[in-house]
């Protein structure tokens, strides 16, 4: 009897007692306001307090039910004065009942989660330098949306081995230099990369710094097989500038910190350099524009989310703040 659905119980009992079977075809009328009639009716053992339950009238309540009795073919209540006592049958359809409707509860909560997205996990992977700088109050925009949602994040650059590390990952926030095999890409902004160097320090007179300043320098550079040193290098190279690199780092919160200690000057990302401005630092705009592009990318075979979107477009939301900060300071390039 346990497992047996509302109409399930109804048909054994008219098989039981009448052992017709065309009356399954009545009793495929009953329907679910007959059902929150009996549910309410039930609770309140009244039929003023069913209507009060329903927000409808007594009238109504008194001639559904005698409705339900009808097509179930048996009683469900004995009147008792103002009072509606639950027959056997009644209680034992009353228990189905119960377990259908807190099925129905447990369905409504759980589109009222999705919508929400509560507890819906995403996983991001993102390059450290965006992970101290975008991520954070991307993440921060996200859960003030969706506060029960739950936010995984991996630091690790997923563009190695051939970007298969992105796939792992629901989103991934990159400086994209290339695009990456069967994702989907979400441009978020390209930004000039900056010269970070000591606030006391002879150059930070200037606004904008040439390649030539650099001459002679004590430099703080990204390592050898980073795709923005061999950029810069190839500036330099060019144009015959000769640097004094006396520090390799592979972050650029790691040079903004060599920096601050005068250890030398550097150039990195806009975004890493406004954070620590003010900070014992100095951001000037560097002469030759070396753009910095961010982009948020999904794996192409993964469904995109309400909360995948929601962070796209939080990441979207902080890219263009972050422009705003660039164009104020005066760190666009003109």
């Amino acid at each position: 009897m346990h497992n047996k659905n509302i109409f399930g119980i109804l048909f054994t009992f008219d098989m039981v007692q009448a052992k017709r079977p065309r009356r399954a075809i009545i009793l495929l009328q009953i329907t679910l306001r007959h059902i929150e009639i009996f549910h309410a009716v039930m609770a309140s053992r009244t039929v003023t307090g069913a209507a009060i339950l329903l927000k409808t009238s007594q009238p109504t309540v008194s001639r559904e039910l005698k409705r339900l009795e009808t097509l179930a073919g048996f009683t469900l209540f004995d009147r008792n004065y103002q009072q509606l006592v639950p027959t056997a049958r009644g209680l034992m359809l009353y228990e189905e009942v119960k377990r259908s409707f807190l099925g129905l509860h447990e369905i409504v909560r759980t589109v009222e989660a999705l919508r929400l997205s509560k507890g819906e996990r995403i996983a991001v992977t993102c390059q450290p330098a965006l992970s101290q700088s975008l991520l954070p109050r991307a993440t921060a925009k996200l859960l003030s949306r969706y506060p029960d949602a739950r936010v995984e994040v991996d630091g690790k650059d997923p563009r190695h081995d051939d970007g298969l590390g992105i796939h792992q990952y629901d989103l991934g926030l990159i400086e994209l230099i290339q695009g990456i095999p069967g994702t989907h890409c979400r441009r978020l902004g390209i930004f000039p990369m900056v010269c970070i160097l000591p606030e006391r320090h002879a150059l930070a007179a200037k606004t904008c710094l040439e390649p030539s300043d650099f001459t002679g320098q004590p430099v703080v550079c990204f390592s050898q097989n980073d795709p923005y040193r061999k950029v810069l290098d190839g500036i330099f190279e060019e144009r015959g500038v000769n640097r004094n690199i006396c520090v390799e780092t592979k972050t650029a919160a790691s040079a903004c910190s060599l920096v601050r200690e005068n250890i030398g000057i550097a150039i990195i990302n806009p975004l890493t350099a406004l954070d620590f401005a003010n900070q014992g630092l100095a951001v000037r705009r560097f002469s030759i524009e070396v753009p910095f592009q961010v982009a948020a990318v999904r794996p192409s075979y993964k469904p995109t989310s309400v909360l995948v979107d929601a962070m796209a477009d939080a990441l979207a939301d902080v890219a263009d703040e972050y422009s705003a900060r660039l164009m104020a300071a005066g760190l666009s390039v003109r």
